[in-house]
C-alpha cells in the first residue's frame, strides 16, 4: 500500500495468502532452508517486519532479528515491545498504520533502532540469564 519506490519487501514463508501484483514484493512459499541460506537472507535486510499479534512466543524470529542486529517494524503486542525495547519500531496493529510506519522510515529511524540492538543483545545474553537460572534453582534445592 505504500507509495514509495525506494522500499521492497520480501517474505519467505507465504502459505496462501493473496499476494498483490507489485514489482516491490517478492514471496515465496514457505519451506525449510538450510542455516546459511536463512543467514544470509536475513543479512541483506534493512529491518524485519514482526506483524504479530499473539501467539508467536517461540518464532525465534524476534530472537534473530536481535542477534543478527537488525531493528524490526512491530505491531503493539506487548512481548515485542518487551523483547525489541528501543529496536523496535512500533506501528499498532493495522495495515493503515504498518504502511504509515514504512511511508515515515528514514536511515535516521532505522539507525536509532539499530543503535538500540546492542543494550538488548546484552540483556539477553544466554550466559548472565542461564548463571541466574542457575543461581535460583540451586538457592531452592539448597534450602530444603
Amino acid at each position: 500500500a505504500s507509495e514509495r519506490d525506494d522500499i521492497e519487501l520480501w517474505c519467505w514463508s507465504v502459505r496462501d495468502e493473496e499476494i498483490p501484483d507489485d514489482p516491490r514484493i517478492h514471496a515465496s512459499p514457505y519451506r525449510m532452508t538450510e542455516h546459511h541460506v536463512y543467514a544470509q537472507r536475513l543479512f541483506t535486510l534493512d529491518a524485519l517486519v514482526l506483524p504479530f499479534t499473539e501467539g508467536m512466543l517461540t518464532t525465534g524470529t524476534i530472537g534473530d532479528a536481535i542477534g543478527a542486529g537488525i531493528p524490526a517494524l512491530c505491531s503493539s503486542w506487548g512481548y515485542l515491545r518487551e523483547a525489541m525495547g528501543d529496536a523496535g519500531i512500533y506501528y499498532g496493529d493495522s495495515r493503515d498504520e504498518l504502511t504509515a510506519c514504512i511511508d515515515s522510515l528514514t536511515p535516521d529511524v532505522l539507525a536509532a533502532a539499530t543503535a538500540a540492538i546492542p543494550e538488548r543483545q546484552a540483556a539477553l545474553d544466554w550466559k548472565p540469564i542461564a548463571e541466574a537460572t542457575f543461581s535460583l534453582i540451586d538457592g531452592v534445592v539448597a534450602s530444603r
